[in-house]
């Protein structure tokens, strides 16, 4: 209380100290919000008549986009598993904590348990995950991405052991960053640049969509099944297994014939994946 009521006084004499003579009180914040939407209207006035038509005949929604990055069935298949994947951590998100804490396992166990995810994640974005796919493929990293899951839930819907939810929670580093690192490269691969944004939109609004209506439908999981609910999130990751085998075996190909085209045309392999696909080529 002392502390604050010091700050507050050294605030106030501070302010006389700076305050002009006539003590003319500052704008208030919402006289200044208000003036904002004016001040942008004159501005866009100003703008040239070039400018204004190109703005009033831009589409708000890129429809068009959409419906053809829709009408690609390796990209649609990419959503699916990436939606499936990425939405069976919801219970996790959700509950594991909670979970975790009626089973009198201590907030330092917690928050190590908790990093261990964070850091798998961030250890394979940086330095495992490219490597990763570089060796295995698109195909077989979503493949491992979705068996992690599934074991991943499967083990912490038995038990609330510090030691085994030590061994599966860096199994994040697959159920999230290798799969997102996977679909970057089909994304890369089937998509025109001109339409990537959209794609990547698409990308994070489908699986965003699902891994809230999840998190929503898993507190009435949690309520009556208790950690019972992580087995249907395991039975996602399952269900995303084969579509990650049929669809990205394709987008696998066509990385493939992308690599040798670049070879063929001698140009430099720059898209990611190239190195290790041509030296099998050879």
């Amino acid at each position: 209380m002392s502390t604050s009521l010091w700050s507050s006084g050294a605030r106030t004499r501070s302010w006389s100290r700076r305050a002009p003579a006539d003590c003319t009180p500052a704008p208030s914040r919402s006289s200044i919000s208000a003036a904002s939407p004016i001040a942008a209207a004159g501005a866009t006035a100003l703008l040239p008549q070039a400018g204004q038509a190109a703005l009033q005949s831009a589409p708000f929604f890129p429809v068009s986009e959409l419906q053809g990055l829709l009408r690609i069935s390796r990209f649609r298949i990419a959503l699916v598993v990436s939606a499936l994947v990425y939405g069976s951590h919801a219970v996790h998100n959700a509950f594991a904590v909670i979970r975790w804490r009626q089973a009198d396992i201590s907030t330092s166990a917690i928050s190590f348990l908790w990093s261990e995810a964070v850091l798998a994640e961030v250890l394979v974005f940086m330095l495992a995950g490219p490597e990763l796919l570089d060796r295995l493929g698109v195909r077989s990293a979503a493949v491992l991405a979705a068996m992690a899951g599934a074991i991943r839930w499967s083990v912490a819907g038995v038990t609330t052991s510090v030691l085994l939810l030590s061994i599966i929670q860096p199994l994040h580093g697959l159920t999230f960053a290798l799969l997102h690192l996977a679909c970057m490269r089909m994304m890369r691969t089937l998509v025109a640049p001109s339409v990537a944004a959209t794609a990547q939109a698409l990308y994070a609004f489908g699986s965003g969509v699902v891994t809230a209506a999840l998190t929503f439908a898993s507190g009435a999981l949690y309520v009556s099944w208790a950690g019972a609910a992580f087995f249907p999130m395991a039975a996602l990751c399952a269900a995303a297994l084969p579509f990650a085998w049929f669809g990205f075996a394709n987008g696998e190909r066509l990385i493939r014939r992308s690599c040798e085209r670049r070879q063929d045309l001698r140009m430099p392999p720059t898209s990611p994946g190239c190195s290790p696909l041509l030296a099998d080529r050879r």
